[in-house]
């Protein structure tokens, strides 16, 4: 999969990326204009990927235009006092 250019990526404000073992940001998913639809594209696109391989590891992150990370679905191992 191609990567699109950087301009067209900081054209939405929430942007949504594929995660490594490691929590580091990968491939560029989708972006949208607001978080719930941002959101939702993760879901779909962590659900396709669940379907296809249940047992490996997948993780979609999602920022917001402050390139904060707002949102993370997927498995990751839990940080110690992390609240669930």
């Amino acid at each position: 999969m191609t990567q699109p250019p950087i301009e067209d990526v900081k054209t939405h404000p929430y942007r949504c990326y594929e995660m490594s073992l490691e929590d580091v940001r990968g491939d560029f998913v989708g972006g949208s204009y607001d978080a719930i639809s941002v959101v939702t594209i993760a879901c779909a696109f962590f659900q396709m990927h669940q379907q296809a391989n249940p047992v490996a590891y997948y993780g979609i992150a999602v920022y917001d235009e402050t390139d904060t990370l707002i949102a993370f679905i997927g498995r990751r191992a839990a940080d110690e006092g992390e609240v669930a």
